[in-house]
C-alpha cells in the first residue's frame, strides 16, 4: 500500500502552475546539426516544448522560418518569451530572467512581469499573475540555449521574427555576444 507523500511548498505550488515543464532536456546541437545537413534554408515546424530548441533554430542564421505548436498555451508563451528574450535582451540579463543567474525572486518577477507585457503575452500562462506560492521566483521559466556557435547579430529568421505580433515593439534589434 502507497503511504501519502507530504511534498515541500514549492512542489505543490509548482504543480498548479500551468506550464508544464521551463526546462528541456533535448539536445538542440542535435537539430542544428540537422538544418545544417539542407543544401537552402529549411522552414521548421515543431512542437515548442520549452522553446530552448526554438531559440536555438532561431538564432542559428540558418532556418528560414519557424512554426511552433503545442497543446498547451503556456509552452507557447514560454517560447514566445524566449524567443523576444533573444531579440531585446543581453545574455546576462536573459540568464538572470530565466534563473541561470543570481536576482532577487521580486525582481525577477517584476521584470518578467514587465517583458511579458511589452510582448502582449498572458503572465499567468507562466503562473506569475496572483500569487501561487512563496518560492514563484524559483519556478519561472529557467533555460535558454546560449551554448551556439553563431552570432545572434544580423540574422534573417530572427529579424523576421521582429514582424511578427506577438513580439511586438520591443524587439528593436538582436543583442549578441
Amino acid at each position: 500500500m502507497f503511504s501519502e507523500v507530504e511534498y515541500p511548498p514549492w512542489v505543490v505550488a509548482g504543480e498548479k502552475l500551468p506550464l508544464a515543464f521551463a526546462q528541456v532536456r533535448e539536445d538542440a546541437l542535435l537539430d542544428l546539426a540537422v538544418v545544417e545537413t539542407f543544401e537552402r534554408p529549411p522552414r521548421v515546424a515543431m512542437v515548442a516544448s520549452g522553446g530552448c530548441t526554438a531559440a536555438a533554430l532561431a538564432g542559428c542564421g540558418m532556418v528560414e522560418s519557424l512554426h511552433l505548436v503545442d497543446p498547451n498555451p503556456a509552452q507557447l508563451t514560454l517560447s514566445r518569451l524566449k524567443l523576444g528574450l533573444l531579440v531585446a535582451a543581453e545574455p546576462r540579463l536573459r540568464f538572470a530572467l530565466l534563473g541561470h543567474a543570481p536576482m532577487p525572486v521580486a525582481q525577477r518577477k517584476e521584470r518578467l512581469l514587465e517583458r511579458l507585457g511589452r510582448l502582449g503575452l498572458d503572465a499567468g500562462q507562466l503562473g506569475l499573475a496572483g500569487d501561487p506560492g512563496a518560492a514563484l521566483g524559483e519556478l519561472v521559466p529557467v533555460e535558454i540555449l546560449e551554448a551556439t556557435p553563431h552570432s545572434l547579430l544580423g540574422r534573417p529568421l530572427l529579424k523576421q521574427a521582429t514582424s511578427q505580433p506577438y513580439l511586438g515593439s520591443e524587439a528593436s534589434g538582436p543583442s549578441g555576444r
